[in-house]
């Protein structure tokens, strides 16, 4: 017996905890308009598994042109940056990186990318070290979250060209002086867990 397809769920708006195991139900997306929150979890990671999520990813805008708000990756385990690819949505308010999403050390903003992106939570992405950003890029960010990545060091290059940024919020990481003066400086209220 064939499972059911999403594509009759016409009025869809949050779809959460999909397992993605090819790009069948990618290719079904592109049925759901009213989508506007996507969640991601891969937990039984496999190779084919992480290059399904690489094609949704790759054509997310194709699927979803200028409609969906909310995009959580979870344990994706992605070994390339399709932070370029996110940051082109015009539409994304949220976006959320976990329990390895990614398996990178640095993640790339390009140039004006994420225009109108308000809050941004990086946990858990135990190989990263840097987020380089350009100038132009996060102009609309307002809240930044980094939970539990230990080799993260470059909290300050998101301060930096982050200028609307109100609300920095670091767990497991050093808060580090350098930091500490530009949030000060910046008016950005700081909020640390250890």
């Amino acid at each position: 017996m064939e499972p059911p397809s999403i594509c009759c769920l016409y009025n869809l708006q949050t779809l959460c905890g999909v397992l993605v195991s090819n790009d069948q139900i990618a290719r079904e997306f592109s049925e759901l308009t009213c989508l506007r929150k996507l969640q991601i979890e891969l937990k039984a990671w496999n190779p084919i598994l992480s290059k399904a999520c690489y094609i949704l990813l790759s054509r997310l805008e194709d699927y979803f042109p200028g409609c969906i708000t909310s995009i959580t990756l979870s344990a994706s385990r992605i070994e390339t940056d399709q932070l370029k690819i996110l940051g082109e949505s015009r539409c994304l308010w949220e976006l959320k990186l976990k329990d390895d999403a990614f398996l990178l050390s640095e993640l790339s903003c390009p140039r004006n990318s994420f225009p109108e992106l308000r809050y941004f939570k990086i946990s858990s992405l135990t190989n990263l070290e840097a987020c380089q950003i350009e100038t132009g890029a996060l102009q609309n960010l307002v809240r930044f979250s980094i939970h539990n990545c230990s080799k993260f060091r470059s909290t300050i290059d998101v301060l930096e060209h982050a200028t609307r940024l109100q609300v920095l919020k670091l767990k497991g990481i050093e808060l580090l002086p350098d930091i500490a003066d530009s949030c000060r400086n910046k008016n950005v209220s700081v909020i640390t867990k250890t």
